[in-house]
């Protein structure tokens, strides 16, 4: 119990959750995210939080973001594939009767966070008053109950090019922007104030 209210404090603190603040989720309760994240927290800072399934979002992706402009939401989350959907199955005549101006913050995470999902869903959704800062990135455990590290709101996300042949064999290595054999990778944001994280070895644990 201890460790899930610092972690509550910590997303508090980092995403900004208030009584003013409106959660709408589809991720599964009985997902890490789907229940800390998208449940717990709202009950945990006092705000309204709507549901809906995770097969009404997958059957028709249009819906999430209904909801979020239906019900004027400040927070949400999704995996990168999520957001992905949205970008593909959103028609330009439904994204036009969509406000997303109230969406303050959403949690990418999950799963593999892509640079370039970041840049095309800002720039699809753009005009629906999304603000270029509501999609945080983070890194979670369910044995950390959830969060590892996370991109704070507001803030814009940090890229790094690195070698791939490198990081197939698990060593980081800088790249220049115009290196082939390269990657983006996205920064995942700062750890709780008294985490340590350590990059170790599994050969010599």
């Amino acid at each position: 119990m201890a460790g899930l209210l610092h972690n509550s404090a910590y997303m508090t603190s980092i995403w900004q959750h208030n009584s003013e603040s409106v959660m709408v989720t589809w991720l599964p309760a009985f997902h890490d995210m789907g229940l800390i994240f998208g449940i717990l927290q709202p009950l945990y800072q006092g705000f309204p939080c709507y549901l809906m399934s995770p097969a009404a979002f997958v059957q028709r992706p249009l819906r999430w973001l209904q909801a979020i402009s239906r019900y004027k939401a400040t927070h949400s989350a999704a995996p990168n594939f999520g957001y992905e959907l949205c970008i593909d199955k959103v028609t330009e005549e439904q994204r036009a009767t969509l406000d997303l101006s109230s969406w303050e913050m959403s949690l990418n995470g999950a799963e593999p966070v892509r640079a370039e999902t970041f840049e095309r869903f800002n720039e699809y959704f753009k005009s629906c008053g999304l603000g270029q800062t509501t999609l945080c990135h983070g890194y979670g455990l369910a044995e950390a109950t959830l969060v590892i590290a996370g991109t704070r709101k507001q803030d814009l996300p940090t890229y790094y090019r690195i070698q791939s042949d490198a990081f197939e064999q698990h060593r980081l290595a800088s790249a220049t922007e115009d290196e082939q054999n390269a990657q983006t990778s996205v920064s995942c944001g700062h750890s709780a104030v008294d985490a340590e994280i350590v990059i170790a070895n599994p050969d010599i644990l």
